[in-house]
């Protein structure tokens, strides 16, 4: 039987993948804090849910979705109140943002997870602490640079 945890957490992956943020709003407490490792991937600093938002507003004009497989989830229970996942994803650029000087393999990203989700008393998500691929997030950052320059807008150091 699934918990309710865990119900949300696949809410949330749903959203994410659709790139749908204001379902994602609707899953998250006033407390909420998304976090991003590891450091040494220059990624951005702790973001609550508005800066998160602002921050992740980048990806629609960019992408069409950022499908997220569920590898493997695990249910903490009740005295942790988290869920753990191992998940893969894979984004899905524009056309409009896709030079040819790459070919259509060279816009394949896949990037690899372990996402700690931990609830609150309300059954809302407090937290995210998402670490992830290193390696891949410098590539996912040079290929949201290039689409960025493609579309004419600015994308920054942190993709």
């Amino acid at each position: 039987m699934s918990s309710s945890r865990a119900a949300t957490v696949h809410k949330f992956i749903e959203a994410f993948s659709k790139l749908e943020f204001d379902t994602i709003s609707s899953l998250v407490s006033p407390k909420f804090k998304y976090t991003f490792a590891p450091v040494s991937a220059f990624l951005p600093p702790p973001m609550t849910l508005p800066t998160w938002s602002t921050h992740m507003s980048k990806l629609r004009p960019l992408l069409e979705a950022y499908p997220i497989t569920i590898r493997t989830l695990i249910d903490c229970g009740d005295s942790e109140n988290k869920v753990v996942i191992h998940a893969t994803g894979q984004a899905q650029f524009k056309d409009a943002v896709m030079d040819d000087r790459l070919s259509e393999e060279g816009w394949v990203h896949v990037g690899e997870y372990v996402v700690v989700f931990t609830m609150g008393e309300e059954g809302l998500l407090d937290g995210v602490f998402e670490f992830a691929d290193s390696k891949g997030v410098e590539r996912f950052v040079e290929l949201m640079k290039r689409a960025g320059g493609n579309l004419g807008e600015d994308m920054g150091s942190q993709g």
